[in-house]
């Protein structure tokens, strides 16, 4: 070929690259719409996700169109340069392009096919072989994500035992994809023989005109993305609450347990922001709900005892997200957070069940999600599964305890009464303290595995990261660490330590693990915070955390802990490093009585509470207790004693003996 007819053959080749460019925008504009739409991000409000799905999709489609214009414009430079004109080189090189898609189509329906057909177990054949159930997902592996430069030089030199001969394949398809095409644009000739062409000047304008647009929208798109990064938070994501009835914080992986069975939530707590040293405000289910979801003290609240019901004047964190356009739902499993007690408030859907599994709690908030996932929503879900009765599944029973049922075990297990339960426990042999501890282990076991299955439903309807997810517990439980056994009776920290979680990847970072005591009062304001909305509108005692998770570390506030559950009130300051607690008796009759003088406790260097500081110590006792004096102040000043924010009603004969039977009534 003479150098002016290569010159010629040169000068047709030039479009390749900006048609591709404009053929790239168009697949991925309609890539990003269809996502944003699927998502509803754009109909939630959640601007900047919808800018970075447009702005990610986009730039893809036009690095892979560059990434395919150029492997196209290379190879038919050298079929240019030995022979052959611009037209049939770019047909070739197309086929030798098309035949890897076409290749892995047929694979893929080949081998999906045989699998169903013959019901083959996949799971230890090769990868390309096991990668069948999804086609996008197949290509995206195999195809999709070798559409950049770095990746095809990888692939070339990783690859090379298959991707070289896989080209002698790809040259002969693309002879024939050359020699086919060819005869279609003949018979196409001489179909459009005797009709006239458009006018070669008018589609020059098009194309130019298509090619600026592109340049332009692909500039803003970019610009409008780095502008969402530099914005403030999104404020409408969705939040779901999950509270683990009864979950002491040291029965967790994530929080140190090296035998915990928790890997969904040792997961949540990788990927999301872990709070070290999280308080309940009381030892048992009523108050300590109070506080989580009304965001005031428990004596504020006034709920004192089991007769006490939240009053319909209490402003509820559900109430609060009502007003402020989300749906509301509730799946709680027990009788002191149900609608009789106050807690349906604010809620446009209130599901309760008592003492309804784990499984069958999820089974319901996946089935509330699915026709929601256009709108924004909080949903409360309660799990009871970790509170007495501890009855794990059988399989997880026998992996907790594989040990044979001696007759001690079996008739400590034969009641359906806490109080003869735990009497048991406390005067019986060790072995059934063991045996409740790895009953109630493998309960928690068996609730992680069944919110593993909610966090893998958000992850496939891809609404794990534009959702605020959010886990804690009312209260732990006592396992005979101070000689008692179950909660409400005491403040030790098995009772009131339990986890806080939360994740959401576009405002809390990952891993984080968050030192300083925080409180269940703090969970109201922070959710506030999380959505974008302003805590400080609300009387709220709690404070947003959302501005020390940075920094790694909470100032460490006095918190007032209590109880009253059984007899009069007890309480707990708690400083950060000391801990007071005040004098209690109870007799639990049988022979059973306890009797607790004032304590002090450094949890620095005493996290276990074993040794009482306060007879050795009577300056630092009145310094505690007068520094108890002013927060129990603060709070009356406040509130009063809670005779707004409560009411007091009796209860029925069939309440009465549920709550005889679960230890909360004498």
């Amino acid at each position: 070929m003479d150098r002016k007819t290569l010159f010629a053959e040169l000068k047709k080749l030039p479009w390749v690259l900006p048609a591709f460019l404009v053929a790239g925008f168009l697949v991925g504009a309609g890539a990003a719409v269809a996502r944003v739409w699927r998502s509803g991000d754009w109909s939630l409000g959640l601007w900047r996700l919808s800018i970075h799905t447009v702005t990610t999709a986009i730039n893809y489609s036009l690095y892979g169109a560059l990434t395919i214009a150029t492997v196209l414009l290379a190879v038919t430079l050298a079929q240019i340069l030995i022979g052959r004109t611009a037209k049939a080189g770019l047909r070739t090189a197309t086929g030798v392009f098309l035949f890897y898609p076409t290749f892995f189509l047929a694979l893929w329906l080949f081998v999906n096919q045989a699998v169903q057909a013959f019901h083959l177990e996949t799971h230890k054949m090769p990868h390309l072989i096991r990668k069948n159930d999804d086609l996008y997902e197949f290509f995206q592996e195999y195809l999709l994500s070798y559409l950049n430069f770095a990746s095809l030089r990888s692939l070339v030199t990783d690859q090379a035992q298959w991707i070289f001969p896989s080209l002698f394949l790809a040259v002969l398809f693309g002879v024939w994809f050359d020699r086919f095409t060819a005869w279609l644009e003949n018979r196409w000739r001489r179909w459009r023989a005797g009709r006239a062409a458009a006018a070669t000047k008018s589609r020059r304008w098009i194309f130019t005109a298509l090619l600026i647009v592109t340049g332009v929208t692909t500039l803003l798109v970019n610009i409008a993305a780095k502008a969402a990064d530099l914005t403030n938070r999104e404020p409408r994501p969705n939040i779901i609450l999950i509270s683990i009835d009864t979950l002491r914080a040291d029965r967790l992986g994530c929080y140190g347990n090296p035998r915990a069975r928790t890997p969904f939530l040792d997961l949540l707590a990788k990927n999301g922001v872990l709070f070290e040293e999280t308080i309940s405000n009381s030892s048992w289910t009523l108050p300590a709900h109070g506080a989580m979801l009304a965001g005031v003290q428990p004596t504020a609240l006034g709920l004192l005892r089991v007769t006490d019901r939240l009053s319909p004047k209490a402003l509820t964190l559900a109430e609060v997200l009502s007003e402020n356009g989300f749906d509301t739902a509730a799946i709680v499993s027990y009788i002191l957070v149900s609608k009789v007690y106050g807690f349906a408030q604010g809620f446009d859907s209130f599901d309760y069940e008592d003492s309804q599994p784990a499984a069958k709690a999820v089974d319901k908030a996946i089935a509330y999600i699915e026709p929601r996932q256009m709108h924004k929503f909080f949903l409360f879900l309660h799990l009871y599964d970790a509170h007495w009765p501890y009855e794990p599944s059988e399989e997880t029973s026998r992996a907790a305890w594989p040990y044979n049922i001696n007759p001690d075990i079996r008739h400590l297990i034969d009641t359906g009464d806490f109080a003869q339960y735990a009497l048991r426990v406390i005067q019986g042999p060790k072995i059934l303290n063991d045996y409740s501890l790895a009953m109630y282990d493998g309960e928690v076991a068996d609730i992680d595995k069944e919110l593993g299955r909610l966090f893998r439903y958000l992850i496939d309807k891809s609404l794990i990261d534009r959702t605020v997810i959010i886990v804690t517990s009312d209260h732990g439980e006592e396992f005979l660490e101070h000689g008692l056994f179950g909660h409400g009776l005491t403040l030790y920290e098995e009772s009131v330590h339990v986890p806080l979680i939360m994740r959401f990847p576009h405002l809390l970072p990952a891993g984080v693990r968050v030192k300083g005591q925080v409180q269940s009062l703090d969970l109201f304001p922070t959710a506030l915070g999380l959505l974008g909305l302003d805590p400080s509108r609300y009387a709220l005692d709690g404070r947003d955390l959302l501005f020390s998770i940075a920094s790694e570390n909470v100032d460490a506030l006095p918190i007032v802990l209590e109880t009253s559950m059984s007899g009069d009130p007890r309480y707990a300051l708690r400083n950060g490093v000391h801990k007071l607690l005040t004098p209690f008796s109870l007799d639990f009759g049988h022979g059973l009585q306890v009797q607790k003088a004032e304590e002090i406790y450094n949890l620095a260097e005493d996290p276990q509470e074993t040794v009482n500081l306060a007879p050795d110590h009577p300056k630092m006792s009145e310094v505690l207790q007068a520094e108890m004096a002013t927060q129990m102040n603060a709070i009356r000043t406040r509130w009063g004693v809670g005779e707004k924010l409560s009411r007091s009603q009796a209860l029925s004969a069939e309440e009465v003996e549920r709550l005889r039977s679960l230890g909360y009534l004498n």
